[in-house]
């Protein structure tokens, strides 16, 4: 057994929970934690610019708007009791895993509210907690609040809720070097939007790029509640360079892509120390598109090397990518390829990409305390998914992949993908569903040790689907099997399988 693998515990992330109601699970159906919890969003006041996004919400005492915060919560012994001890009055959220607006804190003001507290207690099968901070104002100034409305407003208005304005470019400024609203929440109505592409970036000059600036130009971009807001990218790609701290999407789809772009990406994350504290929730890609190279990386998220350093705290919380278009294969990678950070947690990420791409959700190099959970991954040929490790400065070390369900053609989930320039740290794959194989690609070079606890695998060969080498760890309680075993188009147990395996082993809790 690996870690002290306790026969029982573990909740449903693709069935309603077993719980009988109070979150908690039996033995057998989880796994002890990793290590401790980390909260990665929201962060305490004392790290976040006073205009964080979920430190304000919207109220004029007459258009009701709804503040929903995701609680992005990594490690620990999974699925979390979410309680909220304190905040204003009417604030909720999903206490138990299967509940509504699980671990989302949702809230619409009903009165003004000046630094109101807003405390979440996060508790882990183990009954290990960690508290959560914040404090939460309401305003319905423009200098807090933004709106933009692409068919009812105008570029003369002056961007309140009543008079919107019309375009990105009146709420960014028509220039990088413009500043406009600096540290505002943006509002933007049903419809469409066409991304400023700053030629005067100062990331990459061929480039056209919506950079973001978050001490210069908005703080927050967000799809108004129930509507939706689509972003055309066919004229640039959205980027953060050095200003990028607090930056936070929500309920947006962006569509298309720079087909001259050579690796397009929605966001391209190229700064280090600057960027800090991001978060992406409900972002959702159609018509993704690889761009023409091939020969860098196109995805949805991309994050550079780092160089030796590390950001931290990285957030993305149930975004989507589908309807890639085929392209160069080479790099491409679907949803995100991540490079240089510690504190990353991905979490129900879905790619379903029609054509060509090497990988789905990555953590590239140089990651440290990170995770990727609750993903799903579908891919038509070879390749990786939801898996970890490439030659950088520091080799990604304690990295956690559990929760989650791979289709693939051919390839499977893979921990220390890519040689490392030294070792790698210790890597878990942990209660994981994959039709396709499970890997270690450099077990016998040191590092690690990787560890293989309680997944499932479905391949013609089952010989290989789980790695041996030196340096592996497995608990006896993987499961493979050559057919039947999980269904082909959802990855969840089916059969037999369900009925002995239910809950303790693969990515479904039960």
């Amino acid at each position: 057994m690996v870690g002290g693998h306790v026969l029982g515990g573990g909740a449903g992330i693709f069935a309603l929970p077993s719980s009988g109601g109070s979150g908690f699970y039996p033995a057998g159906h989880w796994v002890p934690a990793q290590q401790s919890m980390i909260q990665v969003y929201p962060r305490p006041d004392t790290e976040t610019s006073t205009n964080a996004r979920h430190r304000w919400a919207y109220y004029d005492g007459t258009n009701p708007i709804q503040y929903s915060i995701p609680i992005g919560v990594s490690f620990g012994a999974y699925p979390f009791v979410y309680t909220l001890q304190s905040g204003p009055a009417g604030m909720s959220i999903g206490q138990i895993y299967g509940s509504s607006n699980y671990g989302i804190i949702t809230w619409t003001p009903t009165g003004s509210v000046s630094g109101a507290t807003v405390q979440v207690l996060v508790t882990d099968q183990q009954l290990n907690t960690l508290t959560i901070t914040w404090t939460v104002s309401t305003s319905s100034s423009t200098s807090h609040f933004i709106f933009v409305n692409s068919s009812a407003g105008s570029d003369s208005n002056a961007g309140t809720f009543a008079l919107p304005f019309q375009t990105l470019s009146k709420a960014f400024g028509a220039t990088f070097a413009a500043t406009a609203n600096a540290g505002a929440i943006v509002y933007l109505r049903n419809g469409t939007y066409t991304p400023p592409g700053y030629t005067d970036n100062d990331i990459n000059v061929s480039h056209a790029l919506f950079e973001m600036n978050t001490t210069t130009k908005p703080i927050a971009l967000i799809g108004y509640p129930g509507e939706t807001a689509t972003l055309t990218m066919t004229g640039c790609m959205g980027a953060v360079g050095n200003n990028g701290a607090d930056l936070f999407w929500q309920n947006l789809n962006p569509n298309g892509g720079n087909a001259s772009e050579g690796n397009m990406r929605v966001v391209w994350m190229t700064g280090i120390t600057g960027i800090n504290r991001m978060t992406f929730d409900s972002i959702s890609w159609t018509n993704a598109t690889t761009g023409s190279d091939g020969s860098d990386n196109a995805s949805m998220f991309h994050s550079g090397n780092g160089a030796g350093s590390l950001r931290q705290y990285l957030f993305l919380h149930a975004c989507s990518e589908s309807g890639r278009t085929s392209g160069t294969p080479g790099n491409n990678y679907a949803g995100c390829d991540l490079y240089a950070w510690q504190y990353a947690l991905v979490q129900g990420f879905v790619t379903t990409p029609a054509g060509s791409v090497d990988g789905n959700i990555y953590f590239k190099g140089d990651e440290a305390d990170s995770e990727m959970r609750e993903c799903f991954t579908q891919q038509t040929n070879g390749g990786t998914a939801c898996s970890v490790g490439f030659e950088q400065n520091l080799d990604p070390q304690r990295c956690l992949v559990r929760h989650n369900r791979c289709i693939m053609n051919a390839g499977g989930l893979y921990l220390g993908h890519d040689p490392p320039v030294n070792a790698f740290g210790v890597l878990w794959a942990v209660r994981n569903s994959v039709i396709g194989v499970y890997n270690a690609l450099y077990a016998n070079s040191g590092g690690g040790p990787y560890v293989f606890d309680s997944n499932f695998a479905q391949f013609s060969n089952t010989s290989i689907c789980f790695p041996t080498g030196s340096f592996v760890q497995t608990d006896g309680l993987n499961q493979a099997i050559a057919s039947g075993g999980l269904d082909s188009s959802t990855c969840l147990l089916i059969g037999a399988s369900r009925t002995n395996y239910l809950g303790t082993v693969g990515a479904e809790i039960a």
